[in-house]
């Protein structure tokens, strides 16, 4: 028998800003950084696991481009590329 692993798919058409993401997952500014946003990190009562301040506010608009937060680097690229945004990573 054999089993299909579950594909997390996602709207590349939605953003987001930093400071509202509640979904784990990979997530790609509109500058081209990679975020990766674990459960963890976004658990009540949990320290951050990441505070990010910047005055371009390209690089804090958000695109979820996986629910897998560790997906492989070459992948988030081209979901990243997929959502017209230029990897930076």
């Amino acid at each position: 028998m054999v089993q299909s692993k579950a594909v997390s798919r996602v709207n590349p058409a939605t953003t987001i800003q930093y400071q509202d993401v509640g979904t784990p997952g990979a997530y790609v500014s509109k500058s081209g950084l990679l975020f990766r946003i674990p459960e963890e990190a976004l658990k009540q009562g949990h320290s951050p696991v990441l505070n990010f301040v910047s005055s371009n506010p390209d690089d804090t608009t958000l695109v979820l481009i996986e629910g897998n937060p560790n997906v492989a680097i070459g992948k988030a690229r081209q979901l990243a590329a997929n959502a017209d945004i230029e990897p930076r990573f």
